[in-house]
């Protein structure tokens, strides 16, 4: 900008549109400082874990269990939809339906888990999703490491 210019917009203007300015710098400042009251969901959100914890054992949970985890984890907004995927993919509808159209290609005894339930249906899903991300990262199937390693990191969250 020439000195032309600046003699033309004046002084009276330029501290004007400094003041104006500047206090939009200095309430950034602040914003950037306060902290936020916690209003009630915030404080839900935040015992979701401790609740879900003191419920569920993630080591000892059936299926159903997990799921209503992963909804309410979900829910609270404290895990992703790709993440409630991974948790409640169902492997025992999907090792039937491999069972069922293509009987010729798999064993009675095929399953799509990696560890054994009980009888009940309870089974370690720590130890099971670690299975998984072991399993995907022995076949080079890094994007499935990736995302079981997830899942188990917020199953880990609520061992005992």
């Amino acid at each position: 900008m020439d000195n032309k210019m600046i003699g033309a917009i004046g002084s009276t203007q330029l501290n004007s549109w400094n003041q104006v300015s500047n206090r939009g710098k200095a309430e950034a400042q602040i914003t950037l400082f306060t902290v936020p009251k916690i209003n009630d969901s915030q404080s839900i959100v935040t015992n979701i874990w401790e609740e879900l914890a003191q419920t569920y054992n993630m080591q000892n949970a059936t299926f159903d269990e997990v799921k209503e985890v992963a909804t309410r984890l979900y829910k609270a907004g404290e895990i992703t939809f790709k993440e409630v995927v991974t948790l409640t993919f169902d492997y025992e509808k999907a090792t039937n339906y491999i069972k069922q159209h293509a009987p010729v290609y798999v064993s009675a005894n095929f399953t799509m888990y990696e560890t054994e339930a009980d009888k009940s249906g309870r089974r370690d899903w720590i130890a099971e999703f670690g299975a998984r991300a072991a399993k995907d990262r022995q076949y080079g199937n890094l994007v499935g490491y990736a995302a079981k390693t997830r899942i188990l990191h917020i199953l880990q969250q609520f061992e005992k």
